[in-house]
């Protein structure tokens, strides 16, 4: 009877175990890197900023290209859709194109906020994890620079990121 309470325990202790064992998370970090690749005027005028990223290997491309944009980043208003014409979220880097009434005026500058979120990352890779659906917000932060007749430049940029974890 002790040897069958035993294996049953040491069953529901691998059981148990492997509930809450999270095979999505432990590949690391969406992020890698993000450096601002390119900062310029299109043929319609608008201002297009370029970021080249260093991303998770094993997250097929899909999954970035499902990214949106978030008006908030750790519950902290960012600035949000209205300050873009359109942006392109891929694997290898993102693309911005920013409204005119968001652009500083010549010889100021204005600081830019925009959240990203991208989804759980079990609908594109085989992984699990216990809970409802996790989600990985990155934050790109930068000071725009208009310098007149010599275009656009950033300022300053930084880039942080977090995970949220789903409810049990």
């Amino acid at each position: 009877m002790r040897i069958l309470k035993m294996a049953l325990g040491l069953c529901l202790l691998v059981l148990f175990a492997n509930c809450f064992k999270d095979t999505c998370n432990s590949q690391g970090e969406t992020f890698q890197a993000i450096e601002l690749d390119d900062v310029q005027l299109d043929a319609t005028g608008q201002l297009v900023v370029s970021f080249y990223t260093e991303a998770l290997n094993v997250l097929p491309e899909r999954y970035f290209e499902d990214g949106t944009i978030s008006g908030t980043y750790q519950n902290i208003d960012v600035d949000g859709p209205e300050e873009l014409e359109s942006y392109v979220l891929k694997k290898e880097g993102f693309k911005i194109t920013l409204k005119p009434e968001a652009l500083p005026l010549d010889g100021e500058t204005s600081p830019l906020k925009l959240a990203f979120e991208f989804r759980d990352r079990r609908g594109y890779i085989d992984c699990k994890h216990s809970g409802m659906s996790d989600s990985y917000h990155v934050l790109l932060e930068m000071e725009m620079l208009n310098k007149g007749v010599d275009g656009f430049d950033l300022s300053s940029f930084e880039w942080s990121q977090y995970t949220a974890k789903g409810a049990l």
